[in-house]
């Protein structure tokens, strides 16, 4: 990448998907159903073909419950907690992981490999050919990675206001939703730090 382009979109790839680790919150004043949540998030997300697959995990010990396929590299798991506060109100958290395949482990070995033999042969021309081409390959799958994450958060947030929650995790939301909170005279219980 000979432009001055590629290193801030390299940069702010890295930048989203690190902030991205952090979990979405939101309240209700009403009582909402995990299940009922994500059940629409689930059609929302199949409808929009976000993910190459979804896989919704319905086991005991939940790790995740519903994975988002992105191809062979990785996948981007989601999980909901509901907690309960007095008089039904309820604070939702939303968790999402970037996960890499094993594929992708046996893949970044693979190439490594190649660096290393064109390297020590002394093949310089075909060495930046291939590292060029891992370098694209690389950012092309951080971009679908980011592009990816932006749409699930995007799908989550507009099921979760639709069913009467509000975001409470940038400075400005929380602050939006704790005016609308006191205009009401209700409280909103504070997280600790905005997300």
């Amino acid at each position: 990448m000979q432009s001055g382009f590629g290193k801030p979109l390299v940069a702010w790839i890295l930048s989203f998907l690190a902030a991205r680790g952090q979990a979405l919150t939101f309240w209700s004043e009403t009582w909402l159903s995990r299940e009922t949540l994500l059940t629409r998030t689930v059609e929302r997300l199949r409808s929009t073909r976000v993910a190459t697959a979804l896989e919704i995990d319905a086991t005991w010990h939940r790790v995740r419950d519903v994975s988002l396929q992105l191809g062979r590299w990785g996948r981007l798991d989601v999980q909901m907690l509901v907690e309960e506060h007095a008089q039904g109100k309820v604070l939702v958290r939303v968790a999402r992981r970037l996960r890499v395949t094993p594929f992708f482990g046996t893949a970044m070995g693979c190439i490594a490999g190649l660096l290393g033999t064109l390297a020590m042969m002394g093949a310089e021309g075909w060495l930046a050919g291939a590292a060029a081409v891992v370098v694209g390959l690389a950012v092309r799958a951080s971009w679908h990675a980011a592009a990816t994450i932006a749409l699930a958060d995007t799908v989550i947030t507009r099921v979760l206001v639709e069913a009467g929650a509000m975001p409470l995790w940038t400075p400005s939301t929380a602050a939006q939703a704790k005016a609308a909170a006191k205009a009401r005279a209700v409280t909103v219980p504070s997280t600790g730090h905005a997300h």
